[in-house]
């Protein structure tokens, strides 16, 4: 079930901790049709939960909301957060990017790195407009700054991948929702993460401050190099 979070910004640096957030709760992940398209209904189907398989329970799904201190943020906080809480590299407006992929572009990147599964998905459009969350279409050239999608190793640990102005990042979802760390973790190819911002629809490209986010560089974010981050290794980095 898709989560509601009342936000008037999208925040990479958040991402982390809001998605844990909502895998408090059992919910359904939505296998990719064979030929998907904004009009096709998705399945209702249940494959396989996000929550960590140690923390299963019987509960029905639920909606999960967003920790009241990230509600109604305003386009002047995120401006403070990231001045406060990271070094900024570059702002650009999202119209000017040429880094952003088409749905048909992003279909084929994420399948190259072994990302074919489950759905790909945005919720914004070019000029900043909120709209349901909806699965890309594989022949599409419609632009749109965020996409999202899960990956599920082996080992059941789940995985977001989520592609911001054409950089791709990996959050470990159930090894965050578990850590005992203060602060989230995030894989990017990297030192850099890239945010976008719906109020001012705006991308930040930003080096965060260790105390808000750790950042690990990888060489390459696919699912070989997913599979072989256990626990153990993350824990190790």
């Amino acid at each position: 079930m898709r989560r509601i979070v009342t936000l008037s910004i999208m925040v990479l640096l958040l991402a982390g901790l809001l998605l844990v957030a909502a895998c408090g709760k059992p919910r359904s992940l939505t296998p990719r049709s064979s030929t998907p398209s904004p009009s096709t209904p998705r399945p209702t189907g249940a494959t396989k939960s996000t929550q960590p398989a140690s923390r299963q329970t019987d509960s029905p799904p639920t909606e999960a909301v967003a920790p009241k201190k990230y509600e109604h943020v305003t386009p002047r906080d995120a401006d403070a957060y990231f001045e406060a809480n990271s070094k900024i590299l570059s702002v650009k407006p999202a119209k000017e990017s040429d880094a952003v992929f088409t749905e048909a572009e992003i279909n084929k990147e994420l399948a190259r790195r072994g990302f074919n599964e489950y759905s790909i998905t945005f919720e914004y459009s070019m000029d900043g407009e909120y709209s349901e969350e909806t699965e890309i279409s594989s022949s599409s050239s419609t632009h749109h700054p965020v996409y999202s999608s899960y990956y599920i190793t082996g080992s059941e640990e789940v995985w977001v991948i989520l592609v911001v102005d054409g950089l791709i990042h990996a959050i470990p979802v159930s090894y965050n929702f578990e850590s005992d760390l203060d602060v989230q973790v995030i894989f990017s190819e990297t030192e850099a993460v890239m945010s976008y911002d719906s109020a001012t629809n705006q991308f930040y490209e930003t080096i965060p401050n260790e105390s808000e986010l750790i950042v690990n560089i990888v060489d390459r974010i696919d699912t070989d190099t997913l599979e072989s981050l256990s626990t153990e290794v993350i824990d190790s980095l």
